[in-house]
């Protein structure tokens, strides 16, 4: 058997760890939970114990399982844990929750009922939950006569996933709703809903199809009906740790003690920390970290020596979260948590962090970009340690886009609706246009005109215009495709750039010849690549280029997806899928990664958990966002179903979020809040501060500043920066000429008339440049009889 001191690299981390790291390290046997503050070094921790057991047992790594809570954190675990102990690190099983039960679902897909399941696209799921309100009778009191038809479908997505990850029934529901008597007819939706649970997953199982929160169900499932595939499993892992234990939820705490039931002493090591419990709107429950205590009765360690943040800034945080009642040292009284500063870096600095206070959301904005703007100058290596932090990414528009017209790099993952964004529409448009003419000859005249337009095929849109007058004006049926496909037409129209009209018409041509021998996907690639778009984008700046690149490839993801899954092997089926999906107004909501190297941060406070930064400027901490109140997306829960957080009115998940945000910073830290949220609603009733900031205000840790409002010629030039319109904005460009010659032969109908009483965008298009309309069958045969 080996010892630490046989290893150079893991006795190095041994020594390095303080007091109570090394009893936790040295503590290998048994159920052993770690109560670890911000910056007190955890992943360490973990590290040195794997590398412990290892040195110390005869365990194989093969026998050790470590569950995170994210992909990164898996890949930093590993990462570290290679630089300590080897090759062997890459045997060891660390991973997701969710990654550890699709590995046992693909290593045993005998136990599976249906061999053909395939995960279900966001797609399907709406529509999925759309057949079902489809279905609802009109006695039921989800079905609605007046308004949106399906107000009630994220909420049924939330509710249907917050039931899996908590592993309720209907029944447990129905139940608690019912122990409830007098506020019985608040839940009566809810009850509602969740008796639709069964009918979805019917759906989903009669379709071959599992969404994300079905795998661990599944794994809990088959553990619990296969006896000796539970028992090789738990045989296997004889060491098991866990790392940010307090966002354990009900599925995911069920598996765990699946795992340890065969033990009557497991080795487990659970970390966590009940003040950092943010994610209970995806079914983390701080009750775990309780029901774990008293369950397996652990030796409980309290890391509290803090390597991130000045003295102030812990004093300051400490201040926030005593006020939460539901804390760890509440229940036990054998336990203390007061933060150490322990960083030789910052522990000696004397910089107390800053309140805030602004006239308004955009002078607020402005300002943080003003001041990063003059560290970027000075130095700006500094950039990937400075972080905007704020409560919702809604209050990230402005800052983000005045950072842009900076050229001040940043990162940030927003969510957003692909169908909404430029680059779809452009691709869509295009695919639009070959099977509208692949349908019928000239049935694409619209998509061509907007395809004309396109920057990346760089024709003048003066050439466009009078091509469209052209075929407008033709007592004949030439569409505006025969007109450039005519040399001698197009020779006639005198046209400032006729070479891009040749090279756009020959593009075109040579596309059409592959719309038949490539499958749809394949003609997309084609689509991308030889439009000039790939090129476009490439030669954008570089925020603007990151930003255009993940949509791209989210949208060639999801074409792939949605032709796979539902057998669209034509562009004409393409097409019509995602016209149903954009008539049924589904969004295709996609994460959208902004990552560009060395620049700063911007995040939630949510997002920001696990990160550090030197400065951390934490905006918008007005009540209206940071306030308890129930989403308008969700439907209300009985509390019999939670245990933690029942204090409703002291909003403890709120102030643990603004204690997890406050703690990202190492040495400068700026909290603000503003009167107004803009110029145009100062006679809207004043913002309040956050309660957090009355909580804090007055510490001797703190420094609260007056209204600070920018000089005049500082707000000026931010507002001119911010309405500046971006690359791919549209923008409408009129023709002086072309209007002149108008207006020089004008005969003008009532109708047109009409038309340009009512918006002279549309005449413009309409009656002067001819703009094609949307073809069909009706329309066509209107003009005959006309």
């Amino acid at each position: 058997m080996q010892t630490l001191n046989s290893n150079i690299d893991s006795q190095n981390l041994y020594n390095s760890l303080n007091k109570e790291q090394k009893e936790a390290v040295d503590l290998i046997e048994g159920a052993v939970l770690i109560i670890a503050g911000p910056g007190t070094g955890k992943t360490k921790l973990i590290t040195a114990r794997v590398a412990n057991i290892l040195l110390k047992t005869d365990v194989n790594p093969e026998n050790i399982l470590c569950l995170t809570f994210t992909n990164a954190a898996s890949q930093e675990m590993r990462a570290r844990l290679e630089g300590v102990i080897g090759i062997s690190a890459s045997k060891v099983g660390i991973f997701t929750y969710h990654s550890f039960c699709n590995n046992v679902i693909q290593n045993h897909t005998e136990y599976l009922e249906d061999l053909d399941l395939e995960p279900v696209s966001e797609i399907e799921q709406q529509t999925f939950i759309r057949k079902l309100i489809d279905n609802l009778t009109s006695d039921n009191i989800l079905y609605r006569v007046k308004g949106d038809r399906y107000f009630d479908e994220n909420r049924l997505i939330k509710l249907f996933s917050e039931m899996k990850k908590e592993n309720w029934l209907p029944e447990k529901v129905e139940t608690e709703i019912d122990k409830l008597k007098k506020e019985e007819i608040k839940f009566k939706r809810t009850k509602a809903a969740a008796n639709l649970f069964n009918n979805y997953n019917s759906i989903l199982k009669g379709s071959h199809r599992y969404d994300y929160d079905d795998m661990i169900l599944f794994v809990n499932k088959i553990f619990q009906e296969n006896k000796n595939l539970l028992l090789s499993y738990q045989e296997k892992y004889q060491y098991i740790m866990v790392d940010e234990f307090q966002d354990t939820n009900g599925s995911q705490f069920e598996l765990l003690s699946l795992l340890l039931n065969y033990w009557d002493h497991p080795n487990i090591l659970c970390v966590g920390d009940d003040d950092q419990c943010i994610f209970e709107f995806q079914g983390a429950r701080l009750h775990n970290v309780i029901e774990f205590s008293k369950i397996y009765n652990p030796k409980i360690i309290t890391l509290a020596k803090n390597y991130r943040s000045t003295p102030e800034i812990l004093s300051l945080a400490s201040l926030l979260i005593n006020n939460n009642q539901e804390r760890l040292i509440n229940i036990r009284e054998d336990l203390t948590k007061n933060l150490i500063a322990e960083s030789d870096l910052v522990k000696n600095l004397n910089i107390k962090p800053t309140i805030q206070f602004y006239s308004n959301a955009f002078e607020e904005s402005a300002d943080i970009v003003n001041s990063i703007e003059k560290i970027y100058k000075e130095n700006p290596n500094t950039l990937p340690e400075i972080a905007i932090l704020f409560r919702e990414n809604i209050q990230s528009d402005i800052v983000s886009k005045l950072l842009i017209k900076k050229n001040i790099p940043f990162k940030f993952k927003k969510t957003l609706n692909l169908i909404n964004h430029p680059i779809y529409q452009m691709v869509i448009t295009m695919l639009k246009f070959f099977a509208n003419e692949l349908d019928k000859t000239s049935f694409g005249e619209l998509e061509l005109f907007k395809m004309m337009h396109f920057q990346y095929f760089e024709i003048d849109p003066n050439d466009v215009a009078r091509i469209s007058i052209a075929s407008g004006s033709s007592r004949g049926t030439t569409s505006i495709r025969l007109i450039i496909d005519s040399a001698e037409r197009l020779k006639k129209l005198n046209l400032n750039n006729p070479e891009s009209i040749f090279n756009f018409n020959n593009l075109i041509k040579a596309l059409f010849k592959k719309t038949k021998s490539l499958s749809a996907i394949n003609f997309v690639e084609e689509l991308i690549n030889t439009s000039g778009l790939l090129k476009f984008i490439l030669n954008c700046e570089e925020n603007i280029k990151i930003d255009n690149l993940n949509v791209l490839t989210s949208l060639f993801e999801t074409l792939t997806i949605e032709s796979r899954t539902n057998n669209l092997k034509g562009i004409e089926k393409l097409v019509d899928h995602f016209n149903k999906i954009e008539e049924m107004e589904i969004s295709i909501n996609i994460n959208l990664p902004i990552s560009v190297q060395n620049g700063i941060t911007l995040a939630t406070c949510h997002s920001s958990k696990g990160l550090e930064f030197e400065r951390v400027y934490l905006m918008g901490c007005i009540e209206k966002k940071w306030k308890q109140k129930t989403s308008p997306n969700q439907f209300a829960l009985p509390p019999g179903l939670y245990s933690q957080d029942k204090i409703g009115e002291n909003n403890e998940s709120g102030r643990r979020l603004f204690y997890v945000g406050m703690t990202r910073a190492k040495k400068y830290l700026q909290i603000s809040y503003y009167k107004n949220p803009s110029e145009i609603s100062k006679n809207l009733k004043p913002e309040e501060p956050s309660q957090f900031i009355s909580e804090i205000k007055n510490s001797e840790s703190v420094v609260c500043s007056d209204l600070k409002q920018l000089k005049p010629k500082d707000l000026q030039e931010a507002q001119q920066n911010y309405l500046q319109k971006s690359v791919l904005e549209d923008k409408i460009e009129f023709n002086k000429d072309i209007i002149d010659e108008y207006i020089s032969n004008i005969r003008i109908s009532p109708s047109a008339l009409n038309s340009l009483i009512k918006c002279g965008n549309q005449f413009y298009f309409e009656n002067i440049l001819k703009v094609p309309g949307v073809k069909n069958e009706a329309l066509i045969l209107g003009s005959a009889i006309h």
